[in-house]
C-alpha cells in the first residue's frame, strides 16, 4: 500500500484553527453583551430597593403625618434587606417648599466596575409624571440636583 492510497480520518490543523477562531469571535461579542445585561440588572436592583424605601416613606407618613427625615428614621438600611456588601448607598429626606408643601426624595448609588450609577426618586405628585419609571432621574457626577438634594455620585 502506498502513501497516497491510505485513508486518513480526522481534522487537519487548519480546520481546528478555523473552529477556534470562530469560537473566539463569538465569545468576543458575547462577553460585552453579558456584561451590559449584568450591569443593567444591578441598576434595576438598586431601583427596586429605592421603591422599597418609597413604600416605607409612605407608611411613615400615614403613621406620623410627616415624612422621615433620614434613612435611620425608617429603621436603617438593614430593615429593608440592604447590606453594605451589596455596594449600594441610599439616602432619603424631606424637602419643604415655601408655603408648607412637602415631599420626600430617595437617593441611591451603586458602584459597578468602579463606575457610579446614581439615581434620584421623587414621588409622582411632585414630578408631575404619570408612571413610577419616569420618576427616576439618573444623576451624573458633579451635576447640581434640584431641591438641594445631595449628589455624591463618585466611587471611592
Amino acid at each position: 500500500m502506498t502513501a497516497s492510497s491510505k485513508s486518513f480520518k480526522g481534522f487537519t490543523m487548519i480546520e481546528l484553527l478555523m473552529v477556534l477562531a470562530i469560537i473566539g469571535v463569538i465569545v468576543a461579542f458575547a462577553v460585552p453583551i453579558f456584561s451590559y445585561f449584568s450591569d443593567s440588572s444591578k441598576v434595576d436592583e438598586l431601583k427596586s430597593k429605592m421603591f422599597l424605601l418609597a413604600g416605607a416613606q409612605e407608611k411613615y407618613f400615614i403613621k406620623n403625618a410627616t415624612y422621615a427625615p433620614s434613612l435611620q428614621s425608617l429603621g436603617g438600611a438593614n430593615t429593608f434587606g440592604i447590606s453594605a456588601d451589596d455596594g449600594m448607598d441610599f439616602a432619603t429626606g424631606v424637602y419643604i417648599k415655601k408655603g408648607g408643601e412637602m415631599f420626600y426624595w430617595i437617593y441611591g448609588k451603586r458602584c459597578i466596575n468602579n463606575t457610579p450609577h446614581c439615581w434620584l426618586y421623587i414621588p409622582s405628585l411632585v414630578s408631575k409624571q404619570t408612571t413610577d419609571v419616569t420618576n427616576f432621574i439618573e444623576l451624573k457626577s458633579g451635576v447640581k440636583v434640584a431641591y438641594d438634594i445631595p449628589n455624591n455620585c463618585v466611587c471611592e
